[in-house]
């Protein structure tokens, strides 16, 4: 899990939750977090599409790439079953339950999706607690949807009871409580929660929304919580996570004695609010071991795990293990390795050096061409001079085709309308002397006059 990331995405009745985080080699810090209104009274279609464009804004915005993500759901959504089963079954658990699910819940198992996973193993009895989470497969039917608009594999999806006893365990105030109740209230609703050997034992969600007294409410949900602990001593460790805003709760749970309350500092892991907890706790499960790791997502449906962090880890390894290997050897050893670098530091040495005085004959070639060009140039007219003046002195009708220069003198050809008149015009040049023709005028098919002309140049 080095080096990984991971994107939880917690679904609610009026919107959606996002915590982006990355494990390094000494933590997980918080990437992104964000939170998102969607209208409950909204079609589920349009649903869909409000989540789908808020999930790849997130990504955008803070550059992910290929994330491993867990979705969340309500725990209003499932069904929670604590069933106990013979020891023997334990190799063959899921296929047992698979088979007998009816028998847990009123559905069709069809109509179902499932997980399991053992809270306790009573070896006196020889049994096995198993906490079964049952969801309907349309539920998780509209999330394959929202995955196939979004392009991304999906990892998992999870409950917030879940997700907040995963929080809860990495939280620095609350990760040493082992057996605990808890209390997360958001803004419609309050999650109840036991908690033995930091797996779930108990769990459900109660409306705050319908009018209730709020006291009789809490008075009434907190019975099973106290029958659940009733044979320890003390008070009940409880955790509340709730907003600032409402404190009328932590008021009146301040009131039970039987109840030892703990309130923690959700900033300490960079939380903005409680209404995050649930994402941060889904992601979580991609960065470290969790004690809750139920999956309602098919296996055949979850995204394959990537292999780069694998790959990476086994570069890293190989490279201690050769580091090791080179501190572990002899002093003899690295005396040979420092005469060897010494050896070949001057074998270099010597070749730049055979270099250095191959560049400067190179140089001293160089600068002798140089020279000769100078001495050259200093006693010919430029050819461009020559070009220019020719040009200056042809008429317009007329048209070079091939021009020559040596040591000789200069010869042109070409054609014109009257060529007998170019050797006027070229001996009035102060450039130019000697004019002659070196053939005779003729004519070509179009009537032009084609002539050749030689020449020399004044000093």
């Amino acid at each position: 899990m080095l080096f990984r990331s991971g994107l939880g995405i917690y679904f609610h009745e009026n919107g959606l939750c996002m915590a982006y985080l990355k494990r390094s080699f000494k933590s997980i810090k918080v990437a992104g977090q964000a939170s998102y209104v969607i209208e409950p009274d909204k079609g589920l279609s349009e649903k869909l599409n409000l989540a789908a464009d808020y999930i790849k804004d997130f990504i955008n915005t803070n550059r992910i790439s290929s994330p491993d993500v867990f979705i969340g759901i309500p725990r209003e959504m499932v069904i929670l079953r604590d069933i106990e089963f013979p020891f023997a079954v334990k190799e063959n658990l899921r296929a047992t339950i698979e088979y007998k699910i009816e028998n847990y819940v009123p559905l069709k198992s069809d109509d179902i999706y499932f997980d399991c996973q053992i809270i306790d193993e009573v070896k006196g009895k020889n049994q096995l607690r198993v906490l079964i989470v049952v969801v309907r497969r349309e539920v998780i039917d509209s999330f394959l949807i929202l995955k196939s608009r979004l392009g991304l594999g999906l990892t998992g999806i999870g409950i917030s009871s879940t997700a907040l006893v995963n929080y809860f365990s990495y939280h620095p105030d609350t990760a040493e409580k082992k057996e605990y109740a808890y209390i997360y209230i958001n803004h419609h609703g309050m999650h109840i929660g036991a908690v033995k050997n930091n797996m779930l034992q108990y769990s459900r969600i109660v409306d705050l929304r319908n009018g209730e007294d709020r006291q009789r409410v809490i008075d009434k949900e907190l019975k099973p919580i106290t029958n659940f602990f009733a044979g320890d001593t003390g008070p009940i460790p409880t955790i509340i996570c709730t907003d600032k805003e409402d404190p009328s709760i932590l008021e009146i749970l301040n009131e039970k004695k039987n109840f030892q309350l703990i309130v923690p500092q959700l900033s300490r892991i960079d939380t903005q609010s409680s209404l995050m907890v649930p994402a941060f706790g889904l992601a979580l499960r991609e960065l470290r071991k969790v004690p809750m790791d139920i999956n309602l997502l098919p296996a055949g449906m979850r995204k394959r795990p990537g292999r780069t962090a694998y790959y990476l880890l086994l570069i890293l390894v190989s490279l201690c293990i050769i580091f090791c290997l080179s501190w572990g050897g002899s002093k003899l050893m690295r005396q040979r390795l420092r005469l060897n670098t010494i050896n070949e530091e001057t074998e270099r040495l010597l070749a730049e050096i055979k270099n250095i005085d191959r560049i400067r004959s190179d140089l001293q070639e160089l600068e002798d061409r140089i020279e000769f060009l100078n001495e050259l140039w200093r006693g010919q007219v430029p050819v461009l001079e020559i070009l220019k003046e020719v040009t200056i002195r042809i008429p317009e009708d007329t048209w070079i085709r091939d021009f020559s220069y040596d040591e000789k003198g200069v010869s042109i050809y070409g054609y014109a309308d009257s060529a007998s008149e170019l050797i006027t015009l070229l001996e009035k040049s102060p450039l130019f002397k000697d004019v002659v023709f070196l053939s005779t005028i003729t004519k070509d098919r179009a009537g032009k006059k084609r002539f050749r002309i030689g020449f020399k140049l004044n000093s």
